[in-house]
Parts: C-alpha cells; structure tokens; sequence
C-alpha cells in the first residue's frame, strides 16, 4: 500500500492483505517526519491522484492488530469517498486466510482491468505477504500438476 499511494501513476491497483496502514515500531526510527511519509494513512488523504486507485484489503476477523488497523483505513476512505474492496475472512493472520483473499483479489483484479479495457497492463501493488504467498500458490499448483520439482530434489 504504501508504495503505491506515493506512485499512483505506476500502480492502478493495490492488494493490501494483514497491511499496515501507519507506520509504527522500532523498525521505523523515532523520526515523525519519516514515519508519517511511510504512512498510507497520512499520505493517501495528502495525495488527490491516489484517489483514483483501484484498492482490495483483506483481514481476519481474529488477526489483530491488522484487522482494527484496515478498519480505521476504510473509515478513511469512506471519508474521502473513495471506492475498495473489502475482504474480511474469519480467522487468524495465517497462509489459510491469505491465499483465500490473494484467490479472491485476483479475481478482483482480472475483473477489474478486463472491466478497464486494460487486459495488457497489470500494474499492481502487492504487500510482500501477498507476493510470498502467489509465489507459494504457484509452486504447490506446480507441484501437483507433476510439472515443477519435489522439494528435496
């Protein structure tokens, strides 16, 4: 998410699964300059040409601080008045959830492009999670289809 609210002119749509939406923890520093630039919360609001991307969140019901943290995200879009997808699964933060959510959004996704005459250029934003597990999706569909390697070879 947070890449593509500062490059909307590259991104037409972000997948934001489990995202974080404010930047918070050690990881960042102490600067609060820094940490409100990392920010899609602080950012998107500040950024009239992020109002037109094409947005998918996806949370477990169970998955906190994720889930309350994409509710206070969507509460901001509302205010903006700018159009997502919500894909709320009942869960944990877990491969399970997210794989059903990367299906869905990619579904989502064809939808939303093919709907856009754009069925050419795909430029999307994932969340790291998000493209480990389409990574991961594909190696065990290659796995069982007999077409990629056993693991331990």
């Amino acid at each position: 998410m947070n890449i593509t609210v500062h490059h909307p002119g590259i991104f037409g749509s972000v997948i934001s699964l489990a995202g974080y939406y404010t930047a918070e923890g050690s990881i960042w520093g102490q600067n609060t300059a820094y940490m409100q630039a990392n920010s899609p919360a602080y950012v998107l609001p500040a950024n009239p040409h992020a109002w037109k991307l094409r947005i998918f969140l996806g949370a477990a019901t169970k998955d906190q601080p994720y889930y309350a943290d994409t509710q206070r995200f969507i509460l901001e879009l509302k205010a903006l008045h700018l159009n997502y997808t919500f894909d709320l699964e009942n869960g944990y933060h877990t491969w399970s959830i997210w794989e059903a959510q990367l299906y869905h959004a990619l579904i989502w996704l064809q939808w939303r492009e093919a709907s856009n005459g754009d069925c050419h250029t795909m430029n999307v934003a994932f969340s790291c999670k998000s493209l480990v597990q389409a990574v991961g999706c594909l190696w065990r569909e290659k796995e069982f289809s007999g077409h990629g390697r056993a693991r331990d070879e």
